[in-house]
C-alpha cells in the first residue's frame, strides 16, 4: 500500500517506516486527505498536522467525507476508529486495505 500511496502522491514517504510508524502516518489523516485531493482537486478539506488524536480524527473525517463526495458507498468506507481501536497500535491488513479501497476504486472509475 505504501508504494501505491507514494505513486499517487508522486513523493516518497519517510524512509525506514515500520508498520507501526506507517500506521501513525495514516492515523494523522494528512496523507489520506492528500490522496483524496490528488484524485479530485479540493474534494477534501485541508487537514491540520498534529499529534493530537482529536484533530487526527477530524482529519480522517475530512477524508471520509471526501470519499462520499467521490461517490463511494458505505460498504467501502471504513470507520475512523479502525485506525485507533487496536491496543497494539497496528491496524490489521484488512483495515489497511479498506483504507485505500475508496481511492483505488475512485481512480479506476
Amino acid at each position: 500500500m505504501r508504494t501505491w500511496i507514494e505513486k499517487v502522491l508522486d513523493e516518497k514517504l519517510e524512509d525506514g517506516l515500520g508498520a507501526l510508524e506507517f500506521q501513525k502516518v495514516l492515523q494523522s489523516g494528512v496523507v489520506l486527505c492528500q490522496l483524496a485531493n490528488k484524485i479530485k482537486k479540493d474534494v477534501c478539506k485541508l487537514p491540520r498536522s498534529t499529534s493530537q488524536p482529536a484533530v487526527q480524527r477530524e482529519n480522517i473525517s475530512f477524508y471520509l467525507k471526501a470519499c462520499e463526495k467521490l461517490g463511494m458507498t458505505d460498504n467501502f468506507i471504513f470507520m475512523t476508529d479502525n485506525l485507533f481501536q487496536e491496543s497494539t497500535g497496528k491496524a490489521s491488513p484488512a483495515q489497511m486495505l479498506q483504507i485505500s479501497t475508496p481511492l483505488r476504486c475512485g481512480m479506476i472509475g
